[in-house]
């Protein structure tokens, strides 16, 4: 295995895709595409990127109202062991559990140099919450490419309470991380009225504060609904951006995220690690791209209320209507 060398977290080399987006907001099935491409190398969602080391990692995994574990176990089992079965989880957790004085730029190096000479494309909407997060993963990758992924205010929250709604109709609790879509700005203080206007308005900001400090190049803005809508066209301008291949092969690939090593459920000690409708169903779908999104009609989820004037402002910014 050719060594890929970290300091202090640091690595001066090291290719990195990074998909930042609320939650909700097609970053799940979008990065999936990318990672089909054959110069890219998709991960389910490993959670690195907010912590500085493996020790916090499992520190935070230990406490998460979620299994967070479950998708870096999936990904080390998959890169680094070949497969994912019950026995390579338990191996990728002895790994990890191993590696614990380690940063997440080391673990990230790891798995870069396993999936070489393809470049890993990193999501964990869990990064949009602190803007300090995602200015510690541009320090630690100074090669890092981040993409802005933004989807509607309207369908977005409609997605939420179609969530919200779907966990209770399964008779599972409510993750904290959804409560918090719903009833929080984001912050983690919560309000006595649903409105995920609020949430998609403060991480879809902290997103564009942090982007907005990074030179023009490192960056791309990319509404998910365009996407969805025309896939060919949309998935070959961000291979450009990227300076990989942009010929029909390749975007032909992207157009397959069910194909991805982690597009269904894992074995039974690391059975999630991804959003669970992508679990269920992890084809392209435009359908879900269609819908009347504006910024003037009045709320469903809220009775005679409308958007806020700093999410219509941001909204418009992002070129919505």
């Amino acid at each position: 295995m050719t060594s890929v060398t970290t300091t202090n977290g640091r690595s001066s080399d090291l290719p990195l895709v990074c998909v930042l987006s609320p939650p909700r907001s097609f970053s799940t099935v979008i990065a999936a595409m990318l990672g089909q491409h054959p110069q890219l190398y998709g991960l389910a969602e490993t959670h690195l990127l907010s912590v500085a080391t493996l020790d916090e990692w499992w520190s935070s995994a230990m406490v998460a109202p979620f299994p967070m574990t479950h998708g870096l176990l999936r990904s080390v089992a998959e890169v680094v062991f070949g497969q994912q079965s019950e026995a390579s989880v338990r191996s990728a957790a002895a790994l990890l559990r191993a590696r614990s004085s380690w940063s997440s730029a080391d673990m990230l190096a790891l798995l870069a140099d396993r999936v070489r000479p393809r470049t890993l494309v990193e999501k964990s909407p869990a990064l949009s919450f602190r803007e300090e997060w995602m200015l510690r993963a541009a320090e630690t990758f100074p090669n890092a490419r981040f993409i802005q992924l933004t989807r509607h205010p309207r369908s977005q929250a409609l997605s939420v309470r179609k969530h919200i709604r779907k966990s209770l109709e399964l008779g599972r609790p409510m993750p904290l991380w959804l409560r918090n879509l719903g009833w929080s700005d984001g912050s983690g203080r919560l309000h006595p009225e649903f409105d995920p206007q609020r949430s998609w308005y403060r991480l879809n900001a902290n997103i564009d504060g942090f982007v907005s400090k990074l030179p023009s190049d490192r960056w791309m803005r990319v509404r998910g609904e365009d996407v969805l809508r025309d896939p060919w066209s949309r998935l070959a301008e961000i291979a450009s951006w990227l300076g990989i291949e942009t010929d029909s092969g390749a975007v032909e690939e992207m157009l397959h995220p069910e194909r991805s090593p982690f597009a269904g459920f894992g074995p039974p000690n690391a059975v999630y690690g991804n959003d669970l409708f992508f679990l269920c169903d992890a084809r392209l779908r435009p359908e879900r791209a269609v819908g009347a999104e504006n910024l003037e009609d009045p709320l469903e989820w809220r009775a005679g209320a409308r958007f806020t004037p700093e999410v219509v402002a941001l909204a418009q910014r992002f070129g919505y209507e």
